[in-house]
């Protein structure tokens, strides 16, 4: 954790399990943060593949973020292009975080997302 960001690596396929540790990790993390911007790095290593209960989970952590939590959250994920399933992941993800209002971008590189976050936490 660094500058509002939380920077995490999950190895693929990603399943319900990993979907719920990752929540588990974000939200103790965030709720001791007193500001109001947050951000999540993910940077996928081998696989983004991800399983239908893992997708239902991560839309219902988006929105118990949303209607429990007073803070703004921005998501990045990196993952190289040849990444297994990154397009089609990516797609269903975005649709998830566009539906629940939550920033979002996929990057190829830490740096640029790191760039992103720290943006996205400290506009006005």
């Amino acid at each position: 954790m660094e500058h509002n960001i939380l920077l995490t690596t999950i190895r693929g396929p990603i399943d319900s399990a990993t979907v719920k540790a990752h929540a588990q990790v974000r939200a103790r993390c965030f709720d001791e943060l007193a500001v109001t911007k947050i951000a999540s790095i993910v940077i996928f290593q081998s696989s983004m593949r991800v399983t239908p209960d893992a997708l239902e989970l991560f839309s219902q952590v988006i929105k118990n973020h949303k209607a429990q939590s007073d803070k703004t959250l921005f998501i990045a994920y990196v993952a190289e292009l040849d990444i297994e399933d990154r397009a089609i992941s990516c797609d269903l993800i975005q649709a998830i975080l566009t539906e629940n209002e939550v920033g979002w971008r996929a990057f190829e590189k830490l740096e640029d997302a790191q760039a992103w976050a720290k943006e996205m936490v400290t506009v006005s």
